[in-house]
């Protein structure tokens, strides 16, 4: 009985340490993100398909249907479809943190980079960086990160940048501004 409790109390330092490390080291600025895209979207989820795997996880399937495109060879009205660990089935559920967490009805901007050679299977796009790639727009007009997103990207304000996390919100012109600019 100690040897699991020490077991999850060094599992949740190590967490606590990998969050921080991560928190004061690894800061995104909206310029690497949109560097390390090979497609920016802007779309919403039309259905999500939770189901146990034969490891006994919950896995979930999304469909994304694309609105507007501002980088990369994805199409207008194209439906996307992403398979991530994690998800609801019944009283279940799985969370994975570093993972974008999809909703269905929910407008959300996606950073997604191509994991293969060939850039024109859309099942080989993910999310950039994780979670990191993920923005959804809420209902006043905002922008906001990811709601497992904890970790703050830098949006340029001005002369110079402001934090963004899943708390601090920009309007969404403001972003649209900021991605339409690097994207030239």
């Amino acid at each position: 009985m100690n040897r699991i409790i020490i077991v999850k109390s060094l599992l949740i330092l190590l967490f606590i340490l990998r969050f921080n490390a991560v928190a004061q080291n690894n800061e995104f600025t909206i310029e690497k993100l949109v560097g390390s895209s090979n497609a920016i979207i802007q779309g919403k989820v039309t259905k999500i398909d939770s189901w146990t795997g034969v490891n006994g996880r919950i896995y979930s399937d999304v469909k994304f249907k694309v609105s507007s495109v501002f980088k990369g060879k994805v199409k207008q009205n194209q439906e996307l479809n992403f398979r991530l660990l994690g998800g609801t089935l019944g009283k279940r559920r799985t969370t994975v943190f570093e993972l974008p967490h999809f909703e269905e009805n929910v407008t959300s901007f996606l950073f997604l980079r191509s994991i293969g050679d060939n850039y024109d299977i859309t099942n080989a796009l993910v999310t950039v960086e994780g979670a990191q790639g993920k923005f959804d727009v809420v209902e006043n007009g905002k922008v906001i990160r990811d709601k497992f997103m904890f970790v703050p990207i830098l949006i340029r304000n001005g002369n110079g940048y402001k934090k963004m996390n899943n708390k601090n919100s920009v309007l969404l012109s403001e972003f649209l501004n900021q991605i339409e600019l690097l994207t030239k």
